[in-house]
């Protein structure tokens, strides 16, 4: 994933107020899931970006 998705996907998580761990259960994810998306370790599927969307 691009560092630059990566921050933005982060900076919009906290600005909506939710945790690592908030976001992750209501997509039915791990936590370890979402940071791995943060720091662009990984990228979302389709339907996780659907979900995030």
């Amino acid at each position: 994933m691009n560092v630059k998705i990566a921050q933005r996907l982060a900076g919009l998580r906290r600005q909506k107020g939710y945790s690592q761990e908030s976001l992750a259960n209501a997509l039915g994810l791990s936590r370890q899931t979402v940071s791995k998306w943060e720091r662009a370790e990984s990228s979302p599927d389709t339907d996780n970006l659907i979900a995030l969307a």
